[in-house]
Order: C-alpha cells, then sequence, then structure tokens
C-alpha cells in the first residue's frame, strides 16, 4: 500500500517471484471493462496453485470485490499480492479473505535518505558517469509528488544530457529546475501536507469532500493549497 509511484508494482512482482517465476498480472482499473468470467477466471488461475499480482484492487467495483471475496475465503492459502494507494471497502473486503501481510511503502518525501541512492542507481542505468554531490543534494530538496517513478524519469534524462565527466544539478530538465523542487518544511507542514494529500485522494480529487475529510473549513483548505503551491509544491 502506497502512494502513485511509490514502487508498490515492483516491490509485488518481488514477492510474487518468491512463490513462482511465473506470476500472472492484473490490473483491477480495468475491471469494469472486462467480461462476466472476470472473477471466476482468476479464482480458477488461483485454485490451480498459480500466482496472481492484482494492481490496484482498491479501484474494483463494490460488488465484484464482494465476489472475489467470497471466493478467495473458500480457497486454501491463494498466493495472491494486492496493490493499492489507499485503503478503502473493496480493498477491506479482500484482504478480510485471505490470510494476509501488509507492506506500506513510504512517499519518496519521507525518506529523502533513499533519494541518493536512488539517483545514483537511476544514472547508472544510462550512463557510467557519476552523479555530482551538487546534484545529489538538489534531488533531495524535491517534493517528488511522482515518487520514485517521477525521481527515475528525471535522473535518467539528466544522465542522458550530461556532457561533462560527471551528472551534474545543470543537465536536469528545465521543468524540474524551474520550480519542482520545494521550499523547505516543517516536519509539522511535512506531515500536514500528507493528510492533505490522502484526503485529496480518497475524495477523488474533490476539495469540498476533502475539506470534510480533514474536518475544516473549505476556505481553510483552499488557503493551505494556495500556500503549497507559491511555494513550488505539487499537489
Amino acid at each position: 500500500i502506497g502512494e502513485k509511484g511509490t514502487g508498490k508494482r515492483t516491490i509485488a512482482r518481488t514477492v510474487a517471484q518468491t512463490w513462482s517465476d511465473a506470476v500472472v498480472e492484473l490490473a483491477c482499473a480495468r475491471a469494469h471493462a472486462l467480461d462476466d468470467t472476470f472473477v471466476s477466471s482468476l479464482l480458477n488461475t488461483l485454485a490451480t496453485g498459480q500466482v496472481v499480482v492484482l494492481r490496484d484492487v482498491e479501484t474494483l467495483p463494490a460488488p465484484v470485490a464482494e465476489q472475489l471475496a467470497a471466493g478467495l475465503s473458500q480457497l486454501e492459502s491463494p498466493r495472491v499480492v494486492f496493490t493499492m494507494r489507499s485503503l478503502n471497502g473493496p480493498a477491506s473486503m479482500l484482504i478480510g479473505a485471505v490470510h494476509s501481510v501488509e507492506v506500506s511503502i513510504p512517499p519518496l518525501r519521507l525518506r529523502r535518505e533513499d533519494i541518493p541512492i536512488l539517483a545514483s542507481l537511476f544514472a547508472g542505468e544510462v550512463t557510467k558517469k557519476p552523479t555530482s554531490p551538487r546534484l545529489l543534494y538538489v534531488l533531495a530538496q524535491g517534493d517528488w509528488p511522482g515518487n520514485v517513478a517521477q525521481l527515475k524519469s528525471v535522473v535518467q534524462q539528466a544522465a542522458a544530457n550530461a556532457r561533462g565527466i560527471a551528472v551534474e544539478a545543470s543537465d536536469l530538465p528545465q521543468a524540474f529546475r524551474g520550480g519542482s523542487t520545494r521550499s523547505s518544511l516543517s516536519r509539522l507542514e511535512e506531515v500536514e501536507l500528507q493528510e492533505v494529500r490522502a484526503a485529496l485522494a480518497e475524495a477523488g480529487g474533490n476539495r469540498s469532500v476533502a475539506a470534510d475529510i480533514l474536518q475544516i473549513g473549505r476556505s481553510t483548505l483552499y488557503r493551505r493549497l494556495d500556500s503549497y503551491r507559491r511555494r513550488g509544491i505539487v499537489l
């Protein structure tokens, strides 16, 4: 469970591959477009002992999730890995149907110590040039609303642009250098920003609903959103 881009899919695959090299991966966000055999086909796959990764289970329609949960509860130790951005009714039904272990993946802004390691790794996939200390410092100040996926894209663009002996901050894409870095946030502001983002995600982007979830006035939420944007923080 974690925000978009935190690496849920990679971790889910890694867990699944400890059971088997052959892993079936399904995107639940597309379940509404699948035919009526979606649930029965999935349950049959699990019943034969195959390993399944179900991505974004919180997007399943409630009736589909209920039907799938009922089927999962009848299977003995189904080898299935769920990924989700947030916990809602459909996701809770599926979790309750199996013996599960939760792996919570914090957003990148809450584990900034990982940024230099990840950046060097991503740059190394493109070039043999080292990453400069200044580059790593600048990256560590970024807000990274797209998390690891966004960091990888930015770093690999910089690595491809590098013309010197190292990948430098000046090689970063203009869009990142032009305003994606964050103003310094206090620890309290970091927590507040995380809660605001979670409420907006739960509300599907509806600010009025998000304000109700946070139990604050709409005008208060609007002021906080404007404050973040003025500081170059993307929500």
